[in-house]
């Protein structure tokens, strides 16, 4: 026992500092570079989102210093999305819509909207966004000079996030140091350093053509990933930028809300592979139990368990200063750390229970998603 003990409080700790230098690393989006506007196409996918969807096109229009277009796939919307684009279109020529009325076979709904519309924008650049996103008036430019002064074909942004309760957004600090990691191997062109960000995936439109644009994703649930790793297999490199003060996107009030947000994102993150659920479901909450059992095992070992898993609120304190929340909200991320693992399980639980992912009012087979995955 004191064996597992003290791997239990070495784990822990390795993390905590691992993901303390990569969010001292990560940079904040820098200022915008003098010269020419660059030309940008917006692409974003729209389903059912009658109510939202003037706030969106206002914002994404907002942008300036940009030769912008705003391009939004209207997919087989039921309610008065489509009523509401066909206004603002009429109004602003730099917003197009393209309507699809029907989904191909083979393909999930998403990934087909970004396609048909990526493949009609003019843009040197495209930027891949959410409905749900609200940028600040210069972010693209700035993304945009950061990409081509540090020589990347991709950039992401990783967003801050709208009003949450404290337990929610310690739940958001727990996320954010996986992220955190990954934008820090991306950064230094690690391999393994591919990192997607649905709400700001911005590409060079002829490097998104080079790779087969959407067409490789087209059954790919995590599909800004899958993108990200189609551009690192074939050569082209990733930044990475904190955009907190830039980007804000709304995941939900609460640990139960985020839990369904990412529904359908942990079997896709399990790659549909039942072992890995088995295997993170064990190992995870055990090692967790353990930390906080540590102290009433007693001995060394045992406290310095529970020490290292009150390790994360450190990093998690600077995760917090980043994104301009309370530092004190650290103190619940060692409560919080379990929740990931909790969103792969009920997620994978789900999808075997219904043989399948329901995504924007479509359900796709286990079966399909296996076979067409990207990676």
């Amino acid at each position: 026992m004191n064996v597992l003990l003290w791997l239990v409080a070495a784990g822990y700790l390795l993390h905590a500092a691992t993901v303390l230098r990569a969010a001292l690393a990560v940079p904040r989006l820098p200022a915008a570079l003098p010269g020419p506007a660059p030309s940008v196409s917006i692409v974003v996918a729209m389903r059912d989102e009658a109510r939202d969807a003037e706030a969106a096109v206002r914002g994404f229009l907002a942008q300036r210093d940009v030769d912008l277009e705003l391009i939004v796939a209207d997919d087989r919307s039921r309610d008065a999305t489509s009523e509401v684009l066909a206004r603002l279109a009429a109004a602003e020529p730099r917003l197009r819509v393209v309507t699809i009325r029907a989904l191909p076979q083979g393909w999930l709904g998403k990934c087909h909207a970004l396609h048909v519309a990526g493949a009609a924008a003019r843009g040197e650049w495209l930027l891949f966004s959410d409905a749900d996103q609200r940028l600040v008036p210069d972010a693209v430019r700035r993304a945009v000079d950061a990409a081509r002064a540090s020589g990347a074909d991709h950039l992401v942004l990783a967003p801050n996030h709208a009003p949450t309760t404290p337990l929610g957004r310690a739940c958001l600090l727990a996320f954010r140091a996986a992220l955190v990691r990954q934008m820090d191997l991306a950064n230094r062109d690690h391999p393994r350093g591919f990192l997607g960000v649905g709400a700001f995936n911005l590409v060079r439109a002829r490097t998104w053509r080079a790779v087969g644009g959407h067409a490789r994703l087209r059954m790919e649930v995590l599909e800004d990933v899958g993108l990200a790793l189609l551009l690192r297999t074939a050569g082209f490199r990733t930044r990475a930028y904190d955009g907190a003060a830039e980007s804000v996107v709304d995941w939900g009030g609460t640990p139960r809300a985020l839990l369904q947000v990412l529904e359908k994102n942990g079997i896709a993150l399990l790659r549909y592979q039942d072992w890995l659920a088995v295997a993170a479901g064990v190992a995870m909450p055990g090692v967790w139990l353990a930390a906080w059992a540590g102290p009433f095992l007693g001995g060394a070992a045992g406290w310095a368990a529970f020490a290292g898993l009150c390790s994360a609120a450190l990093p998690a304190a600077l995760l917090a200063r980043r994104l301009g929340w309370q530092p004190w909200l650290a103190c619940l991320v060692p409560l919080a750390v379990l929740l990931p693992t909790l969103a792969l399980l009920r997620s994978w639980l789900l999808a075997r229970r219904r043989g399948g992912v329901r995504w924007r009012d479509t359900f796709y087979p286990l079966a399909e998603l296996r076979r067409g995955r990207a990676w």
